[in-house]
């Protein structure tokens, strides 16, 4: 009995299974890699200025790289005695960049509209609206409102922290929207952003489906479980 077991402690004890068990629970961790579905890319330009003297500004264009046939900019003054400035792709940066002025507050927002029953899910391999932030460095709320084909409307809020210097990924889960919209059959959607003090700035790279991980709790516990169990093992002998 000791000849038949002495082989099998061998391989469990042996570096190849515990290599094993870290990758497939390394995988399990990981994005499944569905194709993301773009919003928009931001590289069609538009520009909005609103202040004191014009409390809000508008820009919409008619087509261009996002989803929909028409999508407006949006700026809102609040207070202060700066502008509020909201630019898509200014001097070719592929980029939206919201700008407050000293002492001043308010909002710009993106609507895109004419979105022909798109599936943001993408065959439900997606679960989430995700933002490419390049820079902030200002907290400001975030909050997208989808509509979809049959008028029901849903919203999600989400708050970039400030002090993103590099590309960072903010994603809204389709599970964390107010409502019951049918995230397969979207004809509008709407983010907007509010810095949350003045003189913030903040530029997004582009806006898109995403899929989230989420993890079998089970399956991953059980891999964890086999790492520790052959380490424990290891450590004995």
């Amino acid at each position: 009995m000791q000849l038949a077991l002495g082989p099998v402690v061998s391989i469990w004890e042996g570096n190849d299974v515990l290599r094993l068990l870290s990758a497939l629970l390394i995988t399990l961790l990981l994005p499944l890699g569905a194709s993301a579905l773009i919003i928009d890319t931001f590289d069609d330009p538009a520009t909005v200025t609103a202040n004191s003297g014009t409390p809000a500004d508008n820009d919409a264009t008619a087509s261009g790289s996002f989803l929909g046939t028409n999508r407006q900019l949006d700026a809102v003054w609040t207070s202060g005695a700066n502008d509020v400035d909201g630019e898509i792709d200014s001097g070719g940066s592929s980029l939206l960049n919201i700008s407050l002025g000293a002492d001043t507050l308010g909002s710009v927002s993106v609507l895109w509209q004419n979105i022909a029953n798109a599936d943001l899910t993408g065959g439900g391999t997606l679960n989430a609206i995700g933002l490419e932030i390049v820079f902030d460095d200002l907290p400001a709320d975030i909050t997208i409102t989808v509509t979809d084909g049959n008028s029901n409307s849903g919203s999600s809020t989400t708050t970039a922290p400030g002090g993103i210097f590099l590309p960072t990924t903010q994603a809204l889960l389709f599970s964390s929207f107010s409502g019951s919209v049918d995230f397969s059959d979207v004809v509008e959607i709407e983010l907007v952003v509010l810095p949350l003090f003045p003189a913030a700035d903040l530029q997004i790279d582009f806006i898109e489906t995403i899929d989230v991980p989420t993890p079998e709790p089970s399956a991953a516990a059980l891999l964890l479980g086999g790492v520790v169990g052959v380490l424990a093992l290891r450590r004995r002998r």
